[in-house]
């Protein structure tokens, strides 16, 4: 993509938006609702993929799979302390063609069939935070903040063999003994590629095989978070924190925090005109009269995204524009839509 984007500059002139001025084409998905699978608290939802036409939704350290319809499929993964489980989720993702899926739990790597069934385990860099796939390449990352770290992204061959490290893109020459964690997932992947970024580096990278290329700079200028300011009593809130990143066929989608400002950043990728929305209280949602959106999930493959409402807010959206029947207490309902190709700044 190249060039830059100066988020402290964008941060100023934020536009007040609704929903249905950012996106078209709105399609409501219920996820079906089963004895055993009871996801109602969407804010237990963590994290969501959708790949190969299927939802991959962890809630609880547990991956529920849905099918793009919304029927429920199968779990994969478990909690506890025998063979093959785990205490605790920290990330997940989802292989293209044969949709393994990958979970990262407590310094260990399990690989898991889409069916739920246990292929692989093996041990990862015990700081280990995120993890992806690229292809048959599965990469892991570590928030290490010294410029002797050699090991913020490591990466694995399919049998789990440690294929090599790459240290950190950020050079600091010291150590951070106080570590102030706001965590972001540094993962997106868009149309086959995989794209990263540190916490506390201004380059967004796109990775060939275990190569990072420059791919766009996120400037954060002055109000750059580094190591040395995380070592001190400075509060991050008058720092830029990116907490997402993304992108479609038409936009660079970046979500940050910065001086008490919540600000997602729309970046034309034709155009390069910067859209900054305000999403300090949400995205108000006036498409189906739910709560105000805080949280886009995005597809990998298709040009869309989506967020969640739970079944209350969807039977008062059916009650005015009709829907399948569910449940009050049932599972939440997905609200699919596209960006609109042109998005006009208001307020």
């Amino acid at each position: 993509m190249g060039g830059s984007v100066d988020l402290q500059v964008v941060s100023e002139g934020m536009a007040e938006l609704s929903l249905s001025d950012i996106g078209e084409g709105f399609e409501l998905i219920p996820l079906e609702t089963t004895d055993s699978v009871l996801l109602n608290d969407i804010r237990r939802i963590e994290k969501v993929v959708h790949r190969g036409g299927e939802y991959y939704i962890v809630s609880g350290s547990i991956v529920y799979r849905f099918s793009d319809n919304g029927a429920f499929l199968n779990t994969i993964g478990r909690i506890g302390r025998g063979p093959g489980e785990y205490t605790s989720l920290r990330d997940f993702d989802v292989e293209g063609e044969e949709k393994q899926v990958v979970i990262l739990a407590s310094g260990k790597i399990f690989v898991f069939s889409p069916d739920g069934n246990l292929r692989r385990l093996f041990d990862a860099e015990p700081m280990s935070m995120s993890v992806a796939v690229l292809g048959s390449t599965i990469v892991t990352y570590s928030d290490n903040m010294t410029e002797s770290s050699a090991n913020s992204f490591c990466f694995y061959d399919p049998e789990g063999n440690k294929t090599g490290c790459l240290p950190s893109y950020y050079g600091y020459d010291g150590e951070v003994s106080t570590v102030m964690v706001f965590f972001s997932r540094p993962f997106y992947k868009w149309r086959g590629n995989l794209f990263a970024r540190e916490f506390h580096s201004d380059t967004v990278v796109m990775f060939r095989g275990t190569r990072p290329e420059p791919y766009i700079v996120l400037s954060s200028g002055t109000g750059r978070y580094t190591p040395e300011l995380r070592t001190s009593a400075v509060s991050p809130r008058d720092y830029v924190i990116v907490e997402q990143l993304f992108e479609t066929a038409d936009y660079l989608v970046v979500r940050f925090s910065y001086r008490g400002r919540s600000v997602m950043l729309f970046r034309n990728k034709g155009t390069l005109e910067n859209i900054a929305v305000n999403v300090k209280n949400g995205i108000p949602d006036d498409v189906t009269g739910g709560s105000a959106v805080r949280v886009f999930h995005y597809s990998e493959e298709e040009d869309c995204l989506f967020y969640l409402i739970n079944a209350t807010e969807y039977l008062r959206y059916r009650e005015k524009a009709g829907g399948p029947e569910i449940a009050g207490d049932g599972n939440p309902v997905i609200v699919r839509f596209r960006i609109r190709k042109s998005l006009q700044k208001t307020g």
